[in-house]
């Protein structure tokens, strides 16, 4: 079992940024939410020999707040900034949800590639993109970058 409290940031507001090698990724909603933001690549992983993605953000559900909405689940993000090698994004993802999937039972769990290559079709080939999709239930979110927009992707949840 990793320790990711020590890498754990607790924020409340409507967006929360975090970028990575000129990648930056921004989840937002209209509404203010708590949100967990873990450092995968350079706190909670740093001295791991294997390849993983960059963050985690967790979004718990406020049962409290929530008590109408019987089957929300609380949300976990995975997310990789990337240039244009989605593969390996793909790899660095697999890695990490699989060795913390067991401490996020109660979280519906969602990856996302950031990087300057969109979705390809024949990454349906890749060992790690069929795994990730097996392991998270649905598909990952691929969102390519451009210089314009220096780089950023505003994921709205």
């Amino acid at each position: 079992m990793y320790d990711l409290d020590k890498c754990r940031v607790v924020s409340k507001g409507t967006s929360f940024i975090r970028s990575e090698s000129g990648k930056t990724i921004i989840l937002a909603s209209e509404t203010e939410f708590d949100c967990h933001v873990i450092d995968i690549d350079n706190c909670a992983f740093k001295k791991e020999p294997f390849r993983r993605c960059d963050f985690l953000f967790l979004v718990p559900v406020n049962k409290s707040e929530n008590m109408h909405m019987v089957n929300v689940k609380s949300r976990a993000y995975f997310v990789e900034l990337k240039g244009d090698d989605i593969k390996s994004a793909c790899e660095q993802l697999f890695n990490t949800i699989e060795k913390i999937k067991t401490q996020l039972l109660n979280f519906e769990l969602h990856a996302i590639v950031v990087g300057t290559a969109a979705y390809q079709p024949e990454i349906e080939e890749n060992e790690y993109f069929r795994k990730v999709r097996k392991m998270i239930k649905r598909d990952i979110v691929f969102r390519k970058v451009h210089k314009v927009n220096k780089f950023t992707h505003t994921e709205y949840i």
